[in-house]
């Protein structure tokens, strides 16, 4: 299921039965601006939408525990993602350069496989929103 570097694709439906996805998948599919992820899937691996410029929407189903380096770094475009308690892991870098998103977790606070620069510090998100 190889989409990087395609700039044609503007969303992508993943079929349920789909459980893994390699890493940069989508990387600089610069006009993709719609993913519906598999409710199977675990990990959103590192740089998989990397460059993905146009993304607005992403929902992470409640079966991810993980959410790898750079997964969604320089999405400038995203918004708004919700995180649900199911993520125990997110590694760093996750969402550098992505200054417009508004990052709502479910979990009241940092779980300790969060990585202290998850966030994208020194480049972050513009707000995260705990307990939602």
């Amino acid at each position: 299921m190889p989409f990087a570097y395609n700039t044609n694709i503007t969303s992508v439906v993943i079929p349920n039965s789909v459980t893994y996805m390699d890493e940069t998948v989508f990387y600089q599919c610069t006009k993709l601006v719609l993913v519906t992820l598999p409710n199977n899937l675990k990990t959103i691996s590192g740089g998989m939408f990397s460059e993905c410029t146009a993304l607005k929407t992403v929902n992470i189903p409640n079966t991810v525990t993980t959410i790898g380096g750079g997964a969604f770094w320089k999405c400038s475009a995203l918004t708004n993602i919700y995180i649900p308690s199911s993520v125990q892991i997110i590694q760093r870098a996750t969402f550098e350069y992505c200054s417009n998103l508004t990052v709502k977790c479910q979990v009241t606070s940092q779980p300790a496989g969060w990585v202290s620069s998850w966030d994208g510090l020194p480049h972050a998100v513009k707000a995260i929103i705990w307990g939602v």
